[in-house]
């Protein structure tokens, strides 16, 4: 079957076909670590931040404001 530059395309048209048990690629133990890493870093951000002594609002609102006042 031919393939696709655009993702899922080929797919999509019928040239390819998933198999039935291809959600089991994505429950190895690498992308469950990867998945469980980032999940955990993003969590533990905000205490790293108040642990700084910053106000976690105040830094998420000053990362996205355009008019956030210089301190």
């Amino acid at each position: 079957a031919r393939t696709s530059t655009a993702p899922f395309a080929a797919i999509l048209d019928g040239r390819q076909q998933l198999p039935d048990d291809y959600y089991k690629e994505f429950l190895r133990v690498p992308y469950i670590g990867v998945v469980g890493f980032t999940l955990g870093a993003y969590l533990v951000s905000y205490h790293f931040i108040e642990l700084k002594g910053g106000n976690v609002y105040e830094t998420v609102a000053v990362g996205w404001s355009t008019t956030a006042r210089a301190r």
